[in-house]
């Protein structure tokens, strides 16, 4: 690689660059493709990056400007009287000149799109293009050249099998099936930390181990293959048995039909001794498969684990609670696996989970005892995020949750589709965790017009940004009472579906929550 300065090109160039232009060969912009490079090789690099947007300045690309903003804005919190007008800056020469930033990609068929608007942040860190997601046939492995040349600093790919094309006749989806075994051979994926190969539509165990057999993968630290029901346990095996792959810190295996057997296999490989984050849920691992994963000696660096949907059952939740292993997590999903009460019981025993900040157990038969367990469990003290969706919880387990002193850190709560009706209502208006909150979940929650207008009437509400009070049937009071609320003043999401009050309260809310209430 040429060495590189902020200085400029240097005075030989400058005298050339004309003649150089005309044989096609641009002087600047190979100087920084050669600047991305080596940022892609040493991406957390922050001197280098600073030095990467000097040397943008002295060439007069908004883009330097635009990297110096977004690291400024980094080490600022949400209320730092200087960020206004920093955000405001950076959105304005993002709307200015993004599209000239990701042009070479546009060239290629790819744009970082939600929903048809263009969102360029969502491709770019630090002002660098370092996410791609291709949706198109031919890009990878045809033309992994121009990809690369049109992102040097590239480090996570997000390979789809779909593209969502909307046409006068309604939208059509076009899907095309990637060649694996040729992708895994590209020597381009040197520089690659991150792969995503989520929902295609014939990745197979055979491609698994392809990929796990590439020198050019060795790098990788996230590999994510959710919701490919055609794996099986031969992909973990292919995982679990990989010379390259074995600094993977976030792994992806979520509907993978893994089983017990799956379970077991990552269970016993030292390959993921690394791994900080396991997203296993949906693979009816069992209660054998659970209790490998809390005995293995090579997980106990975990921090994240998703292990839902896994019939777990009061064992599979006792397994968790039991294991040292998992005692540094702070983040565990663990619904639809039918623990109970028993299993919730396990779970509000443990010491080991002391560490949680979110903990999400929907669709898990806990009820009201389940909820007085768990408001009464000291280790939980730390959660910010609780998940209780669809467990049968009534107004006595609302009332627990309200008057529990552990759960104050609460900053996201989902009651949602459990029946606590007004009582729960007024019980979670009067309680302190209500304060903390910004999200809160209560759809169909059988709520009328008094448990509504009680929380409408809580200060407790003042930092609510999201809140969903769906299918609740509180009518035309209610929506009077939300819209008189002094309270709501901070909210971006106010969701009113399915509740019956007509015209009239429609118009109420509009009036004064405008575009935030969805009906």
């Amino acid at each position: 690689m040429p060495s590189i300065s902020p200085q400029g090109t240097g005075p030989l160039v400058e005298f050339f660059r004309p003649l150089l232009r005309l044989f096609g060969f641009d002087p600047q912009k190979a100087q920084q493709k050669a600047w991305l490079r080596k940022i892609a090789v040493d991406p957390e690099n922050r001197p280098l990056r600073l030095a990467y947007a000097d040397w943008l300045v002295a060439q007069g690309d908004p883009l330097g400007e635009f990297i110096r903003i977004d690291d400024e804005l980094e080490d600022m919190g949400p209320d730092d009287e200087r960020r206004k007008p920093l955000d405001d800056r950076w959105a304005c020469l993002a709307e200015e000149h993004a599209k000239r930033w990701l042009a070479p990609l546009k060239q290629l068929g790819l744009e970082p799109l939600i929903g048809g608007r263009f969102y360029p942040h969502i491709w770019m860190r630090h002002g660098i293009v370092e996410e791609v997601s291709i949706d198109l046939p031919g890009i990878l492995p045809e033309q992994a050249d121009r990809l690369f040349d049109a992102a040097p600093a590239l480090r996570k790919i997000a390979l789809q099998s779909t593209r969502v094309v909307s046409t006068p006749n309604g939208t059509e989806f076009i899907e095309f099936y990637p060649d694996f075994p040729t992708i895994a051979g590209l020597p381009h994926l040197e520089q690659i930390r991150s792969l995503e190969l989520t929902s295609q539509h014939a990745l197979t165990a055979k491609d698994v181990r392809s990929l796990a057999s590439s020198p050019y993968l060795r790098n990788l630290t996230e590999l994510d293959l959710g919701y490919n029901s055609e794996l099986g346990s031969e992909a973990a095996r292919a995982l679990a048995e990989s010379q390259t792959l074995t600094g993977l810190k976030d792994l992806g295996l979520q509907s993978c039909s893994l089983g017990e057997d799956g379970a077991r296999i990552l269970a016993d490989s030292a390959n993921f001794a690394q791994l900080t984050r396991l997203k296993a849920g949906g693979n009816e691992i069992g209660i054998g498969g659970m209790q490998a994963l809390a005995a293995s000696p090579h997980l106990k660096g975990l921090r994240e684990l998703d292990a839902s949907e896994n019939e777990g059952g009061p064992e599979g939740a006792r397994a968790l609670a039991d294991s040292p292993n998992f005692a540094a997590l702070t983040v565990l999903e663990f619904g639809e696996n039918a623990i109970g009460v028993e299993g919730m019981r396990a779970l509000a025993a443990s010491p080991n989970l002391a560490h949680l900040t979110s903990l999400s157990l929907p669709r898990n038969d806990l009820g009201s005892d389940g909820a007085r367990l768990l408001a009464a469990c000291p280790q939980l003290a730390q959660l910010t995020v609780l998940n209780l969706n669809s467990n049968g919880i009534e107004a006595e387990g609302a009332e627990a949750l309200a008057a529990s002193d552990h759960l104050r850190r609460l900053d996201d709560l989902n009651l949602a589709y459990n029946p606590i009706g007004d009582a729960g209502a007024r019980a979670l208006a009067a309680s302190p965790i209500l304060a903390g909150l910004t999200q809160l979940d209560l759809r169909q929650c059988g709520i009328g017009a008094d448990g509504i207008a009680a929380l409408a009437a809580s200060p407790g509400l003042s930092k609510i940004t999201i809140l969903n009070l769906g299918d609740n049937p509180f009518g035309l009071e209610g929506a009077r009472a939300l819209a008189d609320s002094p309270h709501l003043t901070r909210l971006d999401l106010l969701f009113l579906d399915d509740v019956s009050f007509g015209e009239e309260g429609k118009e109420i809310l509009r009036s004064r929550f405008g575009s935030v209430a969805s009906f």
